[in-house]
């Protein structure tokens, strides 16, 4: 099995970077093998009470770099808007919170965390692969266990139907026209990303569970 607190810990702490090389990997074979970047999945609605009182804080997903946030795309462009200027609106929602509860029962997960995450127009995210901090974080305090990482399930939960200039791509596919509590799941290794060229906020829930 492959352990995902070592790969983290060799991301975190060497320089011989074994999650970037197995992430590129994955990415690789799944190309070769002609699979399409993300899956459609059942529809959810999630009460908008429930997504309520929780703190939400702006803040650039890179700006401690992309080696702490995330694997970087090879070929990407380090130093460009979509890094240096990727402004996300969070809230965070525990693994005890009613919201992930019914995205754990949604998926058929025991245990995961969730992230509202809202992109404002004019924003966008550089493609790139996620490190799933807090949800590593937040598991190992619950259980202290160790798991490989093809076991996460990711998904995408939208808050609202699309509009006109709003993209994410997941790898060679893009998605767009989705409506509300369309849901998708997409793999760990997955370099993705995101933009909002429309004059509407894009709300989603981004799911990590186990």
């Amino acid at each position: 099995m492959l352990s995902w607190k070592k790969l983290i810990h060799h991301h975190r702490n060497t320089k011989n970077n074994v999650l970037k090389k197995l992430t590129e990997k994955c990415y690789r074979e799944h190309l070769e093998n002609g699979l399409d970047g993300y899956q459609k999945y059942k529809r959810i609605a999630i009460a908008p009470e429930l997504l309520e009182n929780t703190k939400e804080t702006t803040y650039n997903i890179f700006e401690s770099g992309p080696d702490m946030n995330g694997v970087e795309h090879p070929f990407a462009d380090l130093l460009s808007a979509p890094y240096t200027k990727s402004l996300l609106k969070v809230s965070e929602y525990d693994g005890q919170h009613p919201v992930t509860q019914q995205l754990n029962e949604h998926f058929g997960r025991t245990f995961g965390h969730t992230i509202r995450n809202t992109q404002e127009p004019g924003q966008m995210v550089g493609p790139h692969s996620d490190t799933n901090t807090q949800f590593t974080e937040a598991y190992a305090d619950a259980y202290g266990k160790d798991f490989d990482p093809h076991e996460m399930c990711k998904a995408i939960v939208f808050l609202d139907d699309w509009s006109q200039g709003q993209v994410l791509t997941f790898g060679t596919s893009a998605l767009v026209n989705w409506k509300k509590n369309d849901c998708i799941t997409f793999p760990w290794y997955m370099p993705h990303s995101t933009s909002n060229a429309s004059r509407f906020d894009r709300p989603v829930l981004t799911y990590v569970g186990i």
